[in-house]
């Protein structure tokens, strides 16, 4: 027979598990195509108006700020019985992003 999922939450096994939470798809998902939308054109626009930049060089920006957005997007959330915390995943730079921790004492 299947329990209660408000008993199986209420568990003491559940409340030492640590809670994380990401960005929203959504608002992931927005800003990701936001970025692609203004700036897939740059490179086309340069060749065809002959700008000073080249648009290999346009590529690999685009590229770089797609990794760092990538990289900005991946915060999560972690709420344990100790403290609220903020943290990226390990290939983020910490001078890119730093996270931060604040015990619930100090809350």
């Amino acid at each position: 027979m299947l329990s209660n999922p408000v008993d199986r939450i209420n568990t003491s096994s559940d409340e030492s598990q640590p809670s994380v939470f990401r960005i929203s798809p959504l608002i992931w998902l927005t800003l990701l195509c936001l970025y692609v939308g203004l700036t897939i054109p740059l490179p086309f626009l340069a060749k065809v108006t002959a700008a000073a930049v080249p648009p290999m060089l346009l590529w690999v920006g685009i590229g770089l700020g797609a990794i760092a957005l990538y990289g900005a997007l991946s915060e999560r959330v972690i709420l344990d019985e100790e403290a609220i915390q903020v943290t990226y995943p390990p290939w983020v730079p910490p001078l890119f992003r730093k996270g931060w921790s604040l015990p619930w004492t100090e809350v």
